[in-house]
């Protein structure tokens, strides 16, 4: 069962960022009303995630908003451009400055 196939039921969700077996998650979502249709939901108890062996758990939300928020998008962007670097690095190795094959 998938983080957004839960939530999409509330409102349309455009990015998920979660690894396995971490206890946060992040749920990006298309509208301000999106995210406000699934916090509804969670409080109302409409939305609950069963895990493996079967317990259901509650799901614990909160709205990033202001300086959490901005540590977010921090993180992501960080993320965003070590990887574009990691990508370029690893592009030019074993190329001694020239093109690849031919």
């Amino acid at each position: 069962f998938q983080i957004k196939d839960l939530f999409k039921t509330k409102g349309t969700v455009k990015y998920v960022d979660y690894v396995e077996g971490d206890k946060t998650a992040y749920v990006r979502v298309a509208e301000e009303e999106d995210g406000k249709n699934i916090l509804d939901a969670i409080e109302k108890s409409e939305l609950t995630w069963t895990i493996n062996d079967n317990k259901t758990e509650k799901i614990n939300v909160e709205l990033l908003k202001g300086e959490e928020e901005k540590q977010y998008w921090v993180k992501i962007f960080n993320e965003s451009n070590n990887s574009n670097n990691n990508k370029r690095r690893n592009s030019n190795n074993n190329r001694n400055g020239r093109g690849g094959r031919g």
